[in-house]
């Protein structure tokens, strides 16, 4: 974050605002170093610090040290919150979209296997019921050639007496 700081909060208002591009905000953030571990000379007592600077310049140097490590701890929990606030929030939407589509063409999919299936079968039936009818057809005009047959016989027997 260059000259203006990234992150701008309004305690009055209740307000934080971010300046510049979020990614390039967040990228900056996870790009600068933690936060420095508190030196044996921070965990002295203040008055043995302030006495060992001698001059009210340590103490605007501290001063200085302590709102720059305010500011950066503002902006980590800023861009901590936005990002599951936000982008977090934005990939598990985006994840379950995914994941609903996949389960719909999945459905998809199966009925239509359930419907070429059911095609299958009425096709299947429709044929056997062919063959049934034309079996059935064709023994009944064998059983009309064999009356035929057997009538001619019958006539000339009724006549031969």
């Amino acid at each position: 974050a260059g000259g203006a700081a990234p992150v701008v909060a309004d305690a009055e208002r209740g307000v934080v605002r971010l300046q510049g591009d979020l990614l390039a905000l967040l990228q900056g953030t996870a790009a600068q170093p933690p936060l420095p571990p508190v030196s044996d000379q921070a965990q002295e007592p203040l008055t043995a610090r302030s006495e060992a600077a001698g001059t009210a310049g340590g103490a605007a140097r501290d001063e200085r040290r302590l709102a720059a490590l305010g500011r950066r701890a503002v902006e980590v929990f800023v861009m901590s919150h936005i990002f599951l606030d936000r982008l977090a929030t934005a990939f598990w939407e985006a994840e379950c979209t995914r994941r609903q589509d996949a389960l719909i063409e999945a459905e998809e999919l199966q009925e239509a296997a359930q419907d070429a299936r059911a095609l299958a079968k009425a096709t299947g039936d429709r044929e056997r019921k062919a063959r049934k009818k034309a079996k059935r057809k064709a023994k009944q005009a064998e059983e009309a050639a064999q009356r035929e047959a057997d009538q001619p016989s019958a006539a000339a027997a009724a006549a031969a007496p």
